[in-house]
């Protein structure tokens, strides 16, 4: 019975992802490409997801995020929405009005391509056709500047955000009477251990102040550290230290 419900879901699963791709998902890709504002909303949502989930701002490479989605939104938004295109009609309405349209070429079933078209009809009806370079051109440096704006009020926001890293708290030791003893044993011990370390046998030290008194401090110092474990600064401490 289980093996059975087992089967009779995957096939209503499967009958689902069919149904998406046949039915759901042209008619998303449809909205997608030829609704005005689809394309530069759907764009905009994902630079803004991207930029809060990894908490991204100027000083942490939210610039290259700009770049990239500037160049996305020059490719695929090439027609843009009415509002994005107002300032372009307004720089061009002194020569006429703007006219921004896509045209969809089916080559085979399944297969098309979209091309965009920029032209300006002036008021006697001439229409002058522009080169689609002007409109790219147009529409990555509108996307520089206001993904850098979108990029801005969020970094203000990204600093706000709660930090989800947990503080490292310090472990403090309490200090037992018997952890207080061992730490002054070692103290000591320490102590002698560098006291031996810098302890010169009689005959050693006789020779060292020979040594010295013939001014040979290079050979005395030489001897210390034969006898010691000392190093070349302790060695020459030592012989300071020694009277003749």
């Amino acid at each position: 019975m289980k093996k059975n419900l087992r089967v009779l879901f995957m096939f209503t699963v499967g009958a689902i992802i069919l149904f998406l791709l046949i039915f759901a998902f042209p008619i998303v890709m449809t909205a997608i490409f030829f609704t005005p504002y689809v394309k530069s909303a759907l764009i905009l949502l994902i630079f803004i997801s991207i930029v809060l989930k990894n908490k991204l701002s100027w000083k942490n490479s939210v610039v290259f995020v700009v770049g990239i989605f500037s160049l996305v939104g020059m490719l695929m938004d090439t027609a843009g929405n009415p509002i994005y295109n107002k300032p372009l009609a307004v720089i061009v309405s002194s020569v006429g009005e703007l006219n921004i349209e896509s045209k969809t070429y089916n080559y085979a079933p399944g297969e098309y391509s979209i091309t965009d078209y920029i032209s300006i009809i002036k008021s006697e009806g001439e229409v002058v056709n522009l080169h689609i370079i002007l409109l790219y051109l147009y529409r990555f440096v509108q996307y520089i500047i206001l993904y850098s704006i979108v990029a801005t009020l969020l970094g203000l926001l990204v600093r706000r955000m709660p930090d989800n890293k947990i503080p490292l708290v310090p472990v403090v030791e309490e200090v037992t009477p018997e952890l207080n003893q061992r730490i002054q044993e070692e103290k000591r011990r320490r102590e002698e251990e560098k006291k031996n370390r810098l302890t010169l046998s009689v005959e050693v030290k006789d020779t060292v102040i020979q040594l010295k008194k013939t001014e040979n401090s290079i050979k005395a110092i030489k001897v210390i550290r034969e006898h010691t474990d000392v190093s070349l600064a302790e060695a020459k401490k030592l012989l300071d230290e020694l009277e003749d």
